[in-house]
């Protein structure tokens, strides 16, 4: 089938002038709806102005506000153990021992610081026409360190007199003519001091 360019040509220009009035019809459309949303606006603004100008604004009253801090506590801790400090053991005497057994100190003999013996008197002339008549002696002594003194005559170790102080003396018989030995003894824990006289 063969279509005349002509034909064609008004076809496509009737669609065009279709298209533009159908924009048209539609912009409108828009604009109408458009002005009848602003003229709505305006009545609502004047219509809220209205109500401004006439009802008496109030306020509300502002309650002053308050800020509540909750505090809270920490939770109680208890302090780490300690230990106590390290005591060291009260110091303890030794047990008291016996000091060893000592001799005691030497102790020296008595010592005479005087000693005498004195004729009171002498024998008289062998007679034998006259009987025989003692004569006497005096033994005096003067003994440091002395526990006990005795006199002996002719035994050392026989007293004939005991318990004779430390500073003393004695008047004696002596037979004749034979005489006699004399002793004056000392003793202490330290030994025995002896004089001796012989009449």
């Amino acid at each position: 089938m063969l279509i005349n360019p002509r034909h064609a040509a008004s076809a496509g220009l009737a669609a065009l002038v279709a298209c533009a009035m159908l924009f048209a019809a539609c912009s409108a459309e828009e604009q109408s709806s458009a002005t009848s949303t602003a003229d709505a606006a305006v009545e609502a603004v004047d219509d809220t102005a209205a109500t401004t100008a006439t009802t008496p604004a109030t306020t509300p009253a502002t309650q002053p506000e308050t800020t509540t801090t909750a505090t809270t506590a920490p939770p109680p801790t208890d302090p780490p153990p300690t230990d106590p400090p390290p005591t060291d053991p009260p110091p303890t005497d030794p047990p008291p021992t016996d000091p060893p057994p000592t001799d005691p100190p030497a102790v020296d003999p008595p010592t005479f610081t005087s000693f005498n013996a004195t004729n009171v008197s002498a024998c008289a002339a062998p007679d034998v026409s006259i009987a025989t008549i003692a004569r006497m002696v005096t033994l005096s002594w003067e003994i440091e360190g002395a526990d006990s003194v005795y006199v002996a005559i002719d035994n050392v170790d026989g007293a004939f007199e005991e318990n004779l102080p430390a500073v003393g003396s004695m008047q004696l018989d002596v037979p004749c003519p034979d005489g006699n030995t004399f002793y004056v003894v000392a003793e202490n824990a330290g030994g025995r001091t002896v004089m001796e006289a012989q009449r």
